[in-house]
């Protein structure tokens, strides 16, 4: 079985769920609902605390397309895109509406083990609440994560990222939730395949020697 990370696609405008926007400095202020989840010293905070929490009515989300990410780093579905995944029994998400929108929150229950040492961070952990700050890395491999054996599934690592706007944890799908969306038309964002133990090898020759890797045929997808 093949798998696919989720990455969401650049949008035009932005749309946050937590913060609102000023013309004024600071540009971006946390609403005081949730002031209350945000570290004093890194601004990180905790997604899944926030999910839990809600979400104000009558939010403005632009976007094109039945899948996004959020500025401050939610993943969203809409009407249609939620129907097609609970049409097709796929499981490791639980929703939870925007009011007054037609869209959804979700947040992965289908959490598996992962080589947390795929993200690194580029600065000192936060004095405050210890959090990891400015986490680059990607889990590129089938060997980096303990993905599940099941179809139908949507998962993330037991870890998140860390950070702030970027500390969610990352998405992935099993192969036949890409194929329903592209069947379906549900449209936006990429995913990348997982690559296998021999692609690794192809992958990790080629970087070794500064050479460009050649991609498996459809381990790329443009919704």
């Amino acid at each position: 079985m093949n798998y696919f990370q989720y990455y969401p696609q650049d949008q035009a405008r932005n749309n946050w769920l937590m913060f609102t926007e000023q013309k004024d400095p600071p540009y971006v202020l946390v609403k005081e609902r949730y002031r209350h989840f945000i570290c004093a010293g890194c601004s990180g905070f905790d997604h899944d605390l926030v999910f839990n929490e809600g979400f104000d009515p009558g939010l403005k989300i632009r976007a094109k397309g039945n899948l996004l990410g959020t500025t401050d780093g939610f993943y969203c579905v809409d009407d249609e895109a939620k129907k097609v995944i609970e049409s097709s029994r796929f499981v490791g998400l639980t929703f939870k509406p925007l009011p007054e929108t037609k869209w959804h929150v979700v947040n992965t229950t289908c959490r598996v083990s992962a080589d947390k040492s795929s993200y690194r961070s580029t600065k000192p952990p936060c004095s405050v609440c210890h959090r990891q700050r400015g986490s680059v890395g990607l889990i590129r491999f089938l060997s980096q994560i303990e993905a599940p054996k099941e179809n139908g599934v949507f998962f993330s690592p037991i870890f998140s990222r860390s950070g702030a706007m970027d500390g969610n944890r990352d998405l992935f799908v099993t192969e036949d939730i890409l194929a329903v969306f592209k069947e379906r038309g549900i449209k936006g964002g990429m995913f990348e395949k997982l690559l296998n133990r021999d692609e690794e090898v192809c992958f990790t020759e080629a970087a070794a020697v500064k050479a460009p890797f050649k991609w498996p045929k459809g381990a790329r997808a443009v919704l």
